[in-house]
């Protein structure tokens, strides 16, 4: 993340030189003018940099904004705190719609639910025009155990560590799970799921792209399939997938690198006009 300026924890921001190079060949329609990616849970900087590396290779003349998803927000930490923690990325999103109108779009790449969560955030106090939302690995559906693999996943590195938290994750998820069941309160991946098929947050016009795999152990296939389905009877016109085979989680562009990045930018490639 050198080339980025941090805005405030968790948001960074590449703005392009005034005469960027041409590293590859001028895409078939225009770039985007701003490209907003919200990072899975405990993701590192050299992982995030793999996919600003591509944009920017493709998109040289773009604007990227990254917010880093993390278990706080997942779990105990209030609406209102994140709102306020948002606020650098809001002023960005602010000042990209005044001082370009008519641009060629802002684009959404969210991954797995603490990307989608962050993401909606974002959209509940200011949903922006979209030209394209890009979901990897999300959303999912509901699942205790599924939602332990996705917490402890960054702590995969300390075994220490790992057997030490369990039992406090395993306590919290029970609090959140027993509140939604019992008091009724969504929780935030229930929630994060809802808002991408409510155009209250995301236009119907906005076209969009799932790309998940068979063999992920956080976010099955078949809740991103129910979900792509939900969104085509909600009313949304262009739902695209892409499964990939044997991928783990968030990392179908490594293993498939030539193919995700083709569906993006044929995604991109047909999206050019704003909603």
């Amino acid at each position: 993340m050198d080339s980025f300026t941090q805005l405030g924890p968790a948001i960074w921001l590449r703005e392009p030189s005034p005469s960027p190079s041409q590293a590859s060949p001028p895409p078939s329609s225009p770039p985007p003018s701003l490209i907003i990616l919200c990072t899975w849970v405990g993701a590192q900087h050299k992982h995030i940099t793999k996919y600003t590396t591509e944009y920017l290779r493709r998109y040289p003349t773009t604007t990227l904004l990254v917010l880093e998803s993390n278990l706080a927000d997942m779990t105990y930490r209030t609406d209102a705190v994140q709102q306020a923690r948002l606020l650098p990325a809001r002023h960005v999103l602010q000042a990209h719609l005044q001082a370009s109108p008519t641009s060629s779009g802002i684009v959404l790449h969210a991954f797995s639910n603490g990307g989608a969560h962050t993401a909606t955030q974002l959209l509940a106090t200011l949903p922006p025009p979209l030209r394209a939302l890009i979901l990897d690995s999300t959303p999912s559906s509901v699942h205790y155990t599924r939602s332990i693999a996705a917490i402890i996943a960054p702590l995969s590195k300390s075994p220490l560590l790992k057997l030490l938290a369990l039992p406090f994750i395993h306590l919290l998820l029970c609090i959140i799970f027993l509140s939604d069941k019992v008091l009724g309160f969504e929780n935030v991946i229930a929630r994060a799921r809802r808002r991408l098929n409510s155009s209250a947050f995301i236009g119907l016009k906005v076209p969009r792209l799932y790309l998940y795999s068979d063999a992920d152990e956080m976010v099955g296939a078949e809740d991103v399939e129910t979900h792509a389905e939900e969104a085509r009877r909600a009313g949304y016109g262009e739902v695209d997938m892409l499964l990939f085979e044997g991928s783990a989680h968030c990392a179908h562009a490594l293993r498939y690198g030539e193919r995700y990045w083709e569906g993006v930018a044929g995604l991109l490639d047909r999206s050019d006009a704003i909603e």
